[in-house]
């Protein structure tokens, strides 16, 4: 499979999302818009994830699966635990990743989950179904029950319940045999669960019907995205192409601004000092790249 441009462009917009959604509140419009950011780009994320994930990778030992991701995701994450515990003064619970922070245990998380359907053989389409059933159940009752119920332990519910969006893409890269699903079957699928979910979100209804709406809306979306994506592979949008590449470090640092300029500031000089600091994030991430110290503690590299 040839490099695909198209794929870093949205990992870019979708970053860009997370930083619009991580600044939004107050007003109603501004809530709207924040919930709907919610309602897709992580799960969208996963989707797109679990794609760039060849099989190959998990036919290895799984000493040397640790050690590639000990190198690409461990170290960056280790680093930015230390220094935003040092910011918030104490230590951050690893069962619930403080704000951002939980992307990582829980990609990791779902590498070792597809590791193990590998490693014993299971069948990925029996798998979509029962994470499917799964996130299903959770979303509708224990992602609210969880720290109540003597769940606890179990960590974070994202932990869980985004598999089957990780597993959804990497199936469509490794198992599907082509992007042949019927797009009038498809549309009607994503119109009628995207109208679900917010006239349920409007009644402030958090349901089973509601969490399969969720699901079917997400999968309905990561599946029409691979497919745009297949089609035209070669979109480039010069820095949006730039952020999705260095999508791992700007996720993790994004932050900072915020948590400096929300002491300081309220109203649009809260919202533009942000703007401002995140941009200079971005511009410090892409400056850095190709340091050693960029390559080891930011991206993740091995080398």
């Amino acid at each position: 499979m040839k490099y695909n441009h198209t794929l870093d462009a949205a990992k870019g917009i979708l970053i860009l999302l997370v930083i619009l959604g991580h600044i939004l509140s107050g007003g109603e419009l501004t809530g709207y818009i924040k919930y709907t950011i919610y309602t897709f780009h992580m799960p969208l994320f996963f989707g797109i994830s679990g794609f760039m994930l060849k099989k190959e990778l998990f036919f290895v030992p799984f000493t040397d699966l640790a050690k590639k991701y000990f190198h690409r995701l461990i170290i960056p994450f280790i680093f930015a635990y230390v220094v935003y515990s040092l910011m918030e003064g104490r230590l951050l619970d690893p069962l619930y990743p403080w704000f951002h922070l939980w992307f990582i245990p829980a990609f990791l998380l779902f590498i070792l989950y597809l590791y193990i359907i590998e490693y014993l053989k299971i069948n990925i389409l029996l798998m979509l179904l029962i994470s499917f059933t799964f996130s299903i159940l959770w979303t509708g009752y224990y992602s609210f029950k969880a720290e109540t119920d003597g769940l606890y332990f179990m960590g974070d519910k994202r932990f869980y319940y985004d598999f089957v969006f990780l597993l959804f893409g990497y199936y469509l890269r490794n198992y599907a045999k082509s992007f042949n699903l019927n797009w009038l079957i498809l549309s009607i699928l994503f119109v009628c669960s995207a109208v679900d979910i917010f006239i349920l979100n409007s009644k402030a209804e958090i349901s089973f019907l509601y969490s399969a709406s969720w699901a079917v809306f997400n999968l309905s979306l990561i599946y029409i995205t691979l497919q745009l994506a297949h089609v035209f592979p070669s979109i480039k949008l010069s820095l949006i192409n730039q952020i999705g590449q260095a999508s791992l470090p700007i996720y993790l640092w994004h932050i900072v601004p915020l948590l400096i300029v929300q002491e300081i500031f309220t109203g649009y000089f809260y919202l533009l000092s942000y703007l401002v600091g995140v941009t200079v994030i971005i511009g410090i991430v892409l400056r850095l790249r190709e340091t050693k110290f960029g390559k080891v503690i930011l991206f993740g590299s091995e080398k």
